[in-house]
C-alpha cells in the first residue's frame, strides 16, 4: 500500500515522503537478465560498443536485495533471456518481423541470433548473481517476464501482491515488465540504483515514467525499512524528480 503525502502545487506533485506498507509476505524479488552477454565486457552489449558500465553499477544493489530477501524468506525470481537460432532467418533477423527497432536492427546485423543464443556464453548468469536451488528461474525469449512464462501463475500460486523489480535492460525488458504488471493488476517497486541501461539518459527518462504512471521509484534501504517495519505503516522519501517542471495541461492540475 503505497499514498502520497501533500506535495508543492504543481500538476502533478512530487512527494516528499511517501507512506509505505509492505508485507513481507505478499512481496517478491524480480532480477531480470543479468547474464554475462548484457553485463560482462566481452559480451554480446560489450561487443556492440555499448557502455555495459552502466548496468554493471547495479551488480552491488541487486546483490543486497537478493541476500535480503533470501533471509526474509522473500521469493526471488530471475529471468533468463534465451534465443534459439531457428527463431532468426540467414540474415540474423527476427522471422516473425517485418522490421525491428533501429538498435536491435544494428546488433541483428552485427552478430545476428548470437544476441543471447541458446548454448552460448551470453545466456550464462553473471557470477556475482547466480541463482540458488530456493530461487525460481523463468527462461523468456522476449523483453517482458510475463510474456509465455510461468511468472503470474507462480505469482498467484505465492499470493503476490508487489513486485521489487531489479535488473536490466531499462529501456526494453525491465519497460516491458512493469507495463505488463501494471496491466495484471500487480504493484510494482523499482529499485533505485538496481536497474541499469546502456542508455543511462534512457534509463532516468524510464524511472521517472516508472514513478509516474506505473508504479514507484524507491531505494533499496526504502523498501528494506518498510518490510522490516510491517505491520506498521512508515514513511519514505520519495523518487526525486529528474525532469523539471510539469507541463501537464491546466484542464488536468491538481490545487
Amino acid at each position: 500500500m503505497v499514498s502520497m503525502s501533500k506535495g508543492r502545487n504543481t500538476a502533478y506533485p512530487r512527494p516528499g515522503e511517501i507512506t509505505l506498507k509492505l508485507d513481507p509476505k505478499t512481496t517478491c524479488l524480480l532480477v531480470i537478465d543479468m547474464q554475462r552477454g548484457f553485463i560482462e565486457r566481452d559480451g554480446f552489449a560489450a561487443r556492440q560498443g555499448l557502455e555495459v558500465g552502466n548496468v554493471r553499477k547495479t551488480v552491488p544493489v541487486i546483490r543486497e536485495a537478493v541476500d535480503y530477501c533470501h533471509r526474509k524468506g522473500i521469493p526471488v525470481f530471475f529471468t533468463q533471456q534465451i534465443h534459439v537460432p531457428e527463431a532468426f532467418d540467414e540474415k540474423g533477423l527476427p522471422k516473425l518481423h517485418q522490421f525491428i527497432g533501429r538498435e536491435l536492427a544494428h546488433a541483428a546485423e552485427a552478430e545476428g541470433y548470437r544476441l543471447a543464443r541458446k548454448g552460448t556464453r551470453d545466456v550464462e548468469f553473471i557470477d556475482a548473481l547466480k541463482p540458488t536451488e530456493r530461487d525460481y528461474i523463468l527462461p523468456k525469449n522476449k523483453p517482458s517476464a510475463f510474456y509465455q512464462t510461468m511468472f503470474e501463475i507462480y505469482l498467484k500460486y505465492l499470493k503476490t501482491k508487489t513486485i521489487l523489480v531489479t535488473g536490466c535492460n531499462t529501456g526494453y525488458c525491465v519497460v516491458s515488465t512493469n507495463t505488463e504488471a501494471w496491466a495484471r493488476e500487480f504493484d510494482t517497486i523499482t529499485i533505485e540504483g538496481g536497474v541499469g541501461d546502456t542508455d543511462p539518459e534512457l534509463n532516468e527518462a524510464l524511472l521517472e515514467l516508472f514513478d509516474r504512471r506505473f508504479g514507484r521509484v524507491l531505494t533499496l534501504k526504502n523498501v528494506i525499512d518498510s518490510l522490516e517495519a510491517f505491520p506498521e505503516p512508515i514513511k519514505v522519501q520519495g523518487y526525486p524528480t529528474q525532469a523539471g517542471p510539469s507541463r501537464t495541461p491546466k484542464l488536468l492540475s491538481r490545487k
